[in-house]
């Protein structure tokens, strides 16, 4: 689940957006990440991409230096994670396969507008709260649309604050977790 009390806990109420774009995954190739760069290449003006996991930062940097796509390869800490999720115009989370999905589910929950690979387990997770593309230049369109749409994307992403925190923070983990190990006879 989201730990919301974290996010709380380093979030600012009011923070100016930046134009740039947010990726927040580890550094492995089922992450989406080449294809990303890929996607913001198409993109003009270019928008700066920040991107934030452990790993080899190194063959993604030579890809988006080749695309001419101004990137910032960051290994933050929770509450830099956070600020930069809260500043950042989107999260873009492109992964192809994804275990439970947090970074965008944090990005909602600060209100960040996320768009997403189109899975089935991202629509289950964030159901009508992101944005999905499924290519490349889908991916690319769909990050001009949000970016040019950016209130009603923004409305989109705080829709979803209350969901996450109705059912999907540590808490509600724990609870479910410990009704599935203790049932009531």
């Amino acid at each position: 689940g989201v730990d919301t009390r974290v996010l709380e806990q380093h979030a600012r109420q009011e923070f100016p957006k930046k134009l740039q774009v947010m990726f927040l995954s580890r550094l492995a190739p089922e992450k989406g990440l080449v294809e990303l760069i890929a996607a913001m290449a198409r993109l003009e003006p270019r928008v700066p991409l920040v991107v934030c996991g452990p790993g080899d930062s190194g063959p993604y940097a030579e890809i988006a230096e080749r695309a001419k796509v101004p990137v910032t390869f960051l290994e933050p800490d929770v509450a830099e994670k956070v600020r930069l999720l809260q500043e950042s115009a989107i999260l873009v989370h492109p992964s192809f396969y994804e275990g439970w999905g947090l970074p965008p589910l944090e990005a909602l929950y600060l209100g960040t507008p996320v768009v997403a690979n189109d899975t089935p387990h991202l629509r289950w997770t964030l159901q009508e709260n992101a944005y999905y593309a499924s290519s490349l230049d889908g991916l690319a369109g769909t990050i001009l649309d949000v970016l040019e749409n950016y209130e009603e994307a923004q409305a989109k992403a705080q829709q979803a604050r209350k969901r996450i925190g109705d059912a999907l923070t540590m808490h509600h983990a724990a609870l479910r977790l410990w009704s599935f190990l203790h049932p009531a006879h």
